[in-house]
């Protein structure tokens, strides 16, 4: 009877911990871990994907602090009003809102960023 217990038991470690097929194997959450490329969510009027990744380095530049210090979500760059949001990664996650620098591409058009104000309105 105690071989029994001790085979099944054996059977049961080997069914849960063995290396199977890879299935459920790697991220917890159960996600593929996708190559994201810097800047792939910008809109395709800031240039080429190259263009897009100089994009975003500059904008981690004109959050004044090194690029680990600092985070910036692609979907909260606001181009209407040329400001973005710079996540600062302290232990609050302190959000700061920051102006596109002068000059960068703002609208369809290669509207730039003025110095003050809203992005120049794209023609018609």
């Amino acid at each position: 009877m105690f071989k029994l217990k001790f085979f099944i038991l054996c059977v049961l470690a080997v069914l849960c911990f063995g290396s199977g097929n890879g299935e459920g194997e790697g991220n917890s959450s159960g996600a593929e871990r996708k190559n994201h490329t810097l800047g792939k969510d910008l809109p395709g009027y800031i240039g080429t994907p190259e263009e897009r990744k100089q994009y975003m380095i500059k904008l981690f530049d004109a959050c004044k602090g090194q690029h680990q210090e600092y985070k910036i979500n692609e979907r909260e760059i606001f181009f209407h009003n040329c400001t973005y949001i710079c996540v600062r990664q302290n232990r609050e996650l302190t959000a700061e809102v920051r102006r596109i620098p002068t000059g960068m591409i703002c609208n369809k058009d290669k509207g730039t960023c003025p110095e003050e104000g809203d992005c120049p309105l794209p023609m018609c």
